[in-house]
Formats: structure tokens, sequence, C-alpha cells
């Protein structure tokens, strides 16, 4: 009896030391790593260079000096063709400058966006970084208040919120 007994606990000892044990499932868990650029982008775009709200339309603008066009993200239309008045005034309220290999929107003297030269793909990678529209594209311009008047446009609040719809 005593001989069974202990060949059952060397049994049971085998068992559980050799046993495969079993690592429950676990989640994925994926986080993306933006590039330097990227990260850039998102930061920059997302802030409205004109009046420091969020940005909703992305389009590129002329820049005379560089004979080049540039895509900038702002708020609204308005302030895209504020950023262009200001780029054929040459009036320096606005200017792109070249630094440590890319190109900077300022403001006034204040670095305000990473900006990419005018492309199909340098749109498409802003647009999809930051989540804007392409100027035009849309017949709603989210805005929490009246920002002027806006050829083409209707500020109201309608099935989109408050803002400007295109006038049909």
């Amino acid at each position: 009896m005593i001989k069974i007994a202990v060949v059952c606990l060397a049994l049971f000892i085998l068992y559980h030391c050799f046993k495969k044990k079993e690592i429950p499932p676990q989640k994925a868990i994926i986080e993306y790593q933006y590039s330097p650029l990227e990260a850039e982008i998102r930061r920059t775009h997302t802030v409205c260079p004109v009046f420091n709200g969020e940005t909703f339309v992305t389009a590129c603008v002329q820049y005379p000096p560089f004979n080049k066009g540039f895509i900038v993200s702002t708020c609204c239309e308005n302030c895209i063709s504020t950023i262009q008045k200001s780029f054929k005034k040459a009036d320096n309220e606005y200017s792109i400058k070249y630094e440590t290999d890319q190109y900077y929107l300022y403001h006034n003297g204040d670095k305000k966006q990473i900006v990419l030269e005018c492309s199909p793909q340098n749109m498409k990678q802003i647009i999809d970084l930051v989540g804007t529209k392409l100027m035009g594209e849309g017949n709603f311009i989210k805005a929490g208040s009246f920002e002027g008047e806006k050829k083409g446009w209707v500020f109201k609040t309608g099935p989109e919120g408050l803002g400007y719809y295109k006038d049909n």
C-alpha cells in the first residue's frame, strides 16, 4: 500500500513539474508611434495660425518669395484667405522660413506650423494625420461664433451644428 502511495505521489509531482503552464491570452495592444515629422504635423496643424482655435480646413497657399505652394491648416477658409493676402502684400504678418531642413509658417515672428510643399501625397498625409477637410470639399465649416461674412456661405445652426453652410 505504501508503494502505491509513493508511486502516486511521484506521478503527481512529475505531472505538476512538467505540466505545460497555460498562459492566459493577452489583449494585443498596438500603439502607433509617429515619426518626428508626423508628430510635428499633428502638433502644429491642429491649431489655427490666425485665431489659435481648432483646425477644420487644409489648403495650399502660394508663397511668392519662394515661388512655391505650401500646405496650411486653419479653422476656416477665411483664415486661409488672410494668410494668402498677407503673402501677396508681402507685409510679413505671415511668412514662411526654411530652417533645419523644414519650412515653417510664422505669424508676426512666432512659429505656428510646419508646412510641407503642396503635393497630393503631402496633402493626403496632413489631412489623414490631422482630420481636417480639403478646402472647398465640404458643405459645412464648424465655427463657435460668427467670424465675419464668407462669400458663398451662410452662418447658422444646422444639422452639423453652429457654423458656416454652403449657400445653395
